[in-house]
């Protein structure tokens, strides 16, 4: 019998031809509870029956990404700063409340932990991440996260609520590769979408538009969850639930 064994990395157990599910973060993890975390990745491997690997990219509180990092053991991640284009912070949002600034380091990140996604899929002879979920770190529910295992082509699943400022739900979502590729790009597609299609610099909005101009479907599911109100040092925010 033919050892399929041996042609698997040492290093972080992928295998060639292997179907995984990809969960990156982005930005800031400070206030990620590990037990919280623990119970969802278990929930995310079961709904799809599949071992799932871990992504993140950020560049803030850099004491609980390292201890995030190790808690977790992410097969790529990097903690890096980026140079935000000069123009960028001179687009509008049209007057809805954001900080051009914190919009693109959310954008930037969420893009970049994504390209690392792809990379580790060529160092590892192309292993496939034919599911891909992308996940805040402080998130906190009660409820069974259960995920349809049925996934459809050219189709993002995102919680229903949170569509601030008439734009569309970034705090959770999932496809196969190519819908969360769509999803993910933004940070390329920013002049594209502010400048073409007069797309306020609003990181739900410009979700919105990137998913409706490239046709892409959005299915809804019902889960209820917080942010963690400790989600920045020394300060305890307003808790926010969503539905």
């Amino acid at each position: 019998m033919e050892d399929h064994q041996q042609s698997c990395s040492s290093t972080t157990g992928l295998c060639p031809g292997e179907n995984r599910t990809a969960i990156f973060f982005s930005g800031r993890v400070y206030g990620f509870d590990e037990a919280y975390l623990k119970r969802t990745l278990k929930s995310i491997e079961a709904s799809f029956n599949q071992k799932v690997d871990i992504f993140i990219s950020g560049n803030t509180h850099q004491e609980s990404f390292d201890q995030f990092v190790e808690i977790f053991k992410p097969v790529k991640y990097e903690f890096r700063d980026f140079v935000i284009p000069p123009k960028y912070l001179n687009y509008s949002s049209q007057g809805r409340f954001t900080i051009i600034t914190d919009a693109c380091k959310m954008i930037f990140h969420i893009y970049n932990s994504f390209e690392l996604i792809k990379q580790a899929m060529k160092e590892n002879n192309n292993i496939k991440y034919n599911i891909v979920v992308f996940y805040r770190a402080d998130i906190l529910s009660d409820d069974d996260l259960n995920l349809n295992s049925n996934i459809e082509p050219n189709t993002v699943y995102i919680p229903s609520g949170y569509d601030a400022y008439g734009g569309l739900n970034g705090i959770f979502a999932y496809g196969d590769f190519n819908s969360m590729e769509l999803y993910s790009s933004i940070w390329a597609d920013i002049p594209y979408l502010v400048e073409g299609h007069n797309c306020p610099m609003h990181p739900e909005t410009l979700l919105l538009f990137q998913l409706t101009i490239n046709k892409a479907n959005v299915k809804r599911f019902y889960y209820k969850y917080k942010l963690n109100p400790r989600r920045k040092p020394g300060i305890i925010l307003d808790e926010q639930n969503f539905q």
